[in-house]
């Protein structure tokens, strides 16, 4: 069997990134490290997104590999780096196995949300296990590789860069063998497969656990690298920004995942470094990746199944709203002490995912039935002025609350600022058709397009 051009290029750039390594500073070796480590875990989504299946729950085998070593070196006695990285792809492989028999029945938005589901379990026991730290987690205790104890983070780079490289190689093989072809044939017609005489099921379980494996390969070794494991490995923001970097590499070939994982790892040392106390503005990344899946998946273009709708429906109803809920009663009884700000918060926190998504399927839902267009069609001219609404609603805010205008802050009860939220969205959906009558757009959507095309746009109509 011949090496391919780009399994030569592949092994020379390990070669060239393991020497460039002697001459680079720790923090670079360090960032380099968990890159790759990472990049595994989205070698992982790739196979999946390859197969059709966007996964936001990949954090799960992440975490998996991570806690096998720290378990495995605390409570078992186990210091050899290698038995520790097999330990933690063991127990990911048996927990895939089980978990795929059930995952690989659902497509679309249920295999995304099951996937997410399984990995928040897993952070929710993890974060009552006090014997594992809790929130904290705890520290990998000192390893070996073959007997050899690395003294710097050469020895788990070095590593990295082996693994990281025999995946690589393994992959480009498996994306071109008779299985990889098929997942991407599942993905474009799985009618056309099962005539084909192809298990469609089989294949896309076979290929679920082996992306938890490789998945759990990066887990461990960014527990060998850090020394340390908690509980937001399995946390739904790691496993979106293994989406992200799945996305920003694209699934045309194995080296992109590195390489990608490589510019995201770099982009955000130097954002820590120089934008700091910047978290909102991830997790708004994570939310708008979210929302991107969500998109290709059909739910927030309308072409998701009747069924997909209603159990999202469901979900928002059932799940989300008795969330929301019991969290405000909860909040009140604790008088919306010190511990609202905490665990008082959480019920909201989970609770406006399931309601969100509920929201969006009953619109959807409404717009494909013909219902209530009265509404919607106001919905929609308020739509087509987003921009100027927006900016609005704070103007409307300041002057409510803040010095500059009535200064009510802290001064309107819950139930008066439901009623002023509510005020505000009559005034926009009574105004905004009225306004649509006899201008072209919204005054700042007008303003925008000028200064992008670089002259006046037609604003009044005819």
């Amino acid at each position: 069997m011949s090496i391919q051009k780009s399994e030569a290029l592949m092994i020379a750039a390990a070669v060239g990134i393991g020497l460039a390594g002697l001459m680079s500073p720790n923090w670079l070796i360090f960032t380099t490290t968990l890159a790759v480590a990472k990049a595994l875990v989205v070698l992982g989504v790739v196979m999946l997104m390859r197969s059709g299946l966007v996964s936001f729950g990949q954090g799960l085998f992440f975490c998996i590999g991570g806690y096998a070593v720290g378990m495995g070196g605390r409570f078992w006695g186990i210091q050899d780096a290698l038995l520790l990285i097999l330990l933690g792809v063991l127990a990911s492989t048996a927990l895939a196995m089980i978990l795929g028999l059930l995952l690989t029945r659902y497509r679309e938005i249920f295999f995304a949300m099951l996937t997410m589901a399984f990995s928040m379990i897993l952070f929710g026991v993890l974060v009552k296990s006090h014997n594992l730290g809790s929130t904290d987690g705890f520290s990998v205790v000192e390893w070996s590789l073959l007997g050899w104890v690395p003294q710097s983070g050469m020895g788990v780079f070095w590593l990295a860069l082996v693994l990281g490289l025999l995946v690589a190689l393994f992959l480009n093989r498996f994306f071109q063998s008779s299985i990889g072809l098929a997942c991407e044939a599942i993905r474009e017609n799985e009618v056309r497969v099962e005539y084909m005489g192809i298990s469609r099921r089989q294949v896309l379980y076979i290929n679920y656990v082996l992306a938890a494996a490789i998945g759990a390969i990066g887990g461990s070794l960014t527990a060998l690298a850090a020394g340390h494991v908690d509980p937001e490995m399995a946390y739904w923001t790691i496993s979106g920004e293994f989406v992200f970097i799945a996305l920003l590499g694209g699934t045309g070939h194995v080296a992109a995942a590195f390489i990608a994982a490589m510019l995201f790892a770099l982009v955000r040392t130097y954002a820590v470094e120089f934008m700091p106390h910047t978290w909102q503005m991830i997790l708004g990344i994570v939310l708008l990746l979210i929302g991107m899946g969500l998109y290709r998946l059909g739910v927030l273009s309308g072409l998701a199944s009747n069924v997909t709708y209603w159990c999202l429906l469901m979900a928002g109803l059932l799940i989300g709203l008795p969330l929301v809920g019991y969290g405000v009663v909860w909040n009140f009884a604790n008088d919306w002490g010190p511990q609202s700000l905490f665990l008082g918060s959480q019920f909201n926190y989970w609770g406006s995912l399931p309601v969100s998504l509920g929201w969006v399927a009953g619109i959807m839902l409404l717009l494909r039935h013909g219902a209530l267009r009265w509404l919607t069609q106001r919905l929609a001219a308020v739509g087509r002025m987003a921009f100027t609404h927006y900016i609005l609603q704070t103007v409307i805010g300041v002057l409510l609350f803040y010095g500059q205008g009535l200064a009510l802050f802290g001064q309107v009860e819950r139930t008066g600022q439901i009623a002023i939220v509510l005020a505000i969205w009559l005034v926009q959906l009574l105004l905004s058709p009225i306004w649509l009558r006899h201008f072209r757009a919204g005054p700042l959507e007008w303003l925008w397009r000028s200064l992008t095309y670089g002259q006046r746009q037609p604003f009044r109509r005819l």
